[in-house]
């Protein structure tokens, strides 16, 4: 289970930096080792690549192989300091709440939302249905883990 604690702080840094006048810049990273690199340079999160974390494991983008990127993503958030934001795909077909809590448990605060429609492998999502489907998924997964007492504020 995740440490409330420090997750809590490493995201509350996160949002700190999520300013409209200044725009955060993410460098991506597929290892641990990499994250120290960026880390040690000053950056004050770190992000990941899907692509590029896949393709060290040997693999391609696409939604695949969850236990593998969750293992992966482990190594980098424990390798640093900084709040970690990760490319976890399309979710790696787990509902929004074991989702959250999978990412959580890895140790990241923030993630992206895939836009690639992996069914067809060629073609973006439509962007506001996509995003609307999104948000009210995780909107419901949220008031699930309070309702189990998940959730701090």
């Amino acid at each position: 289970m995740r440490q409330s604690t420090a997750l809590d702080s490493a995201a509350q840094r996160l949002r700190d930096l999520h300013q409209i006048a200044r725009p955060l810049l993410l460098v991506n990273v597929w290892d641990a080792a990499g994250a120290q690199a960026v880390e040690a340079a000053g950056s004050p999160v770190i992000a990941t690549s899907s692509v590029a974390m896949a393709g060290v494991r040997g693999g391609s983008d696409g939604n695949r192989d969850r236990e593998s990127a969750f293992a992966q993503l482990r190594q980098i958030t424990a390798a640093v300091g900084v709040p970690v934001t990760a490319d976890l795909e399309g979710g790696y077909d787990l509902s929004p709440g074991d989702f959250v809590d999978a990412m959580l448990d890895a140790g990241a605060v923030g993630c992206n939302i895939e836009d690639t429609d992996h069914a067809s492998g060629t073609t973006l999502l439509d962007a506001e249905a996509h995003a609307l489907d999104i948000i009210h998924r995780t909107a419901n997964a949220i008031r699930d883990l309070d309702s189990r007492g998940a959730v701090r504020n």
